[in-house]
């Protein structure tokens, strides 16, 4: 069977439940009791607006979210600033409240595992977490580098067909956004005026606010500023 063969049930999922489904079975394929896929817009966006789904004991999750431990995770602080893999140790845990973090998960299995960054290429800042409940030492750490290929391989598949569930505003507003009114509105979030992006684009000012203007309209947003804002905070411009 061909690799990516060996995914369509994730990349053909009809809804987000089949998605999840065919990702906790893959991640038990692999060998692994839990997983967890993360991921925002982009890296200025607020970790509290994630899209998470996960296998983890949901104590566990309760715990964690109600405490805000999402915001000194070590696995978390990796993803967010690496593009390689972070293997679960107490050693990779340094300070006390990272260290607390992962001595409270192993209390509900989440003993050894691995953090993949999974970063796409619109901007989109993620993880993707598969953990188990044995002891963390040298020969399973191995284990998975030895499965590294194929944990790569899951996380590009999981990364690419979870965007149409995480992010489906996004996408349909990207879809309604022109190229000339994104290229507007990237000029404008960079602080230039309607006479001055009319300059750089070599076209008149009406023509310009005319598609800031429709921009405005198809992000539902009040006001150039409120567009610009709307657009930042969903990914569709980066600055």
């Amino acid at each position: 069977m061909d690799s990516l063969e060996r995914y369509a049930d994730l990349l053909e999922a009809a809804d987000e439940a089949a998605w999840v489904a065919a990702f906790f079975a893959h991640s038990r394929r692999l060998g692994f009791e839990y997983c967890l896929y993360g991921t925002i817009p982009h890296a200025k966006s607020a970790l509290s607006t994630a899209w998470v789904r996960s296998s983890f004991p949901a104590p566990w999750l309760e715990r964690y979210f109600g405490r805000g431990y999402v915001a000194f995770d070590y696995k978390v602080v990796h993803c967010m600033n690496n593009t390689i893999p972070l293997l679960w140790s107490p050693e990779a845990f340094a300070g006390p409240e990272q260290r607390r973090v992962y001595q409270e998960g192993c209390a509900f299995g989440l003993r050894a595992g691995i953090s993949v960054p999974a970063h796409g290429p619109e901007g989109t800042y993620g993880q993707m977490c598969l953990s188990h409940d044995t002891e963390p030492d040298s020969t399973f750490q191995q284990h998975i580098l030895g499965l590294l290929p194929e944990i790569l391989l899951l996380r590009d598949v999981v990364s690419q067909s979870a965007k149409r569930f995480a992010f489906p505003l996004q996408q349909e507003k990207a879809r309604k956004l022109t190229t000339r009114e994104e290229e507007c509105l990237r000029w404008a979030a960079a602080g230039k005026s309607s006479k001055s992006i009319a300059q750089v684009l070599g076209c008149a000012e009406p023509t310009v606010n005319f598609h800031l203007t429709n921009a405005r309209k198809k992000l539902g947003a009040p006001t150039r500023q409120a567009a610009i804002a709307a657009a930042i905070q969903s990914g569709l411009i980066l600055i």
